[in-house]
Parts: C-alpha cells; sequence; structure tokens
C-alpha cells in the first residue's frame, strides 16, 4: 500500500435503536457462557455493596427506609430465581441491571424530591 493511496470505505445507514438493541443482544449472548460469572456477581454484589450502600444512603435522607430493605431482598431473590431457572443470557443480565439500577435511583430520587 502506498503512503499516498487513500482507502474509502462504505458506510451502510443503521437505525441508531436497532444498532444498540442488536448491540445488547450479541452482548448477553456472548456473557450466557459466563453464567457463572454473573452468579456469583449476583450473590456478592447486590447484597453487600449496592444494598447496603443504597440503604445507607436512605437511612441519612429519611426515616422510612424499612421499604427499601424488603425492595432489596426481593430484587435479590429475583436474580437467584433468574439463575436458578436457568433462563437465558438477555434473563439474567437484564435483570441485574434493572435492580442495580432500580437500587442507585431511588436513593437518588428521594434525595432530589427531599
Amino acid at each position: 500500500m502506498n503512503s499516498n493511496q487513500v482507502i474509502y470505505y462504505q458506510r451502510k445507514p443503521v437505525s441508531i435503536n436497532l444498532n444498540l438493541v442488536n448491540r445488547y443482544l450479541a452482548y448477553t449472548a456472548r456473557e450466557e457462557a459466563n453464567r457463572i460469572y454473573w452468579y456469583m456477581k449476583t450473590i456478592i454484589f447486590i447484597p453487600s455493596i449496592y444494598t447496603v450502600l443504597s440503604v445507607f444512603a436512605l437511612a441519612s435522607l429519611t426515616d422510612h427506609f424499612v421499604w427499601h430493605i424488603a425492595l432489596s431482598m426481593v430484587l435479590f431473590f429475583a436474580n437467584v430465581m433468574v439463575h436458578t431457572a436457568e433462563k437465558s443470557g438477555f434473563a439474567f443480565i437484564t435483570t441485574y441491571y434493572v435492580s442495580v439500577l432500580i437500587l442507585i435511583l431511588v436513593p437518588l430520587v428521594t434525595y432530589l424530591l427531599g
């Protein structure tokens, strides 16, 4: 290849939303082989990091944080049940991310509204 040679690539028009969905589906399909990793991540991180930090944040913001402990337990056991039922990678990865998002957003919204 000469140093003066220019290579042009054709770009195909791709819908951004469809591309993101396809990339996420490909990611979950790749990560399905790491089922034990995601199970251990669920067992270790949700109760010991995300739940503790979110309950601590809610306890410092409001007196009514006991309901959040119950919500955290439901989210944790939902993740465990998805793994126990041996659902697809899409199911357990999405459940994990939704649980973490809820555990982060509840104290944040409580802080912004309070």
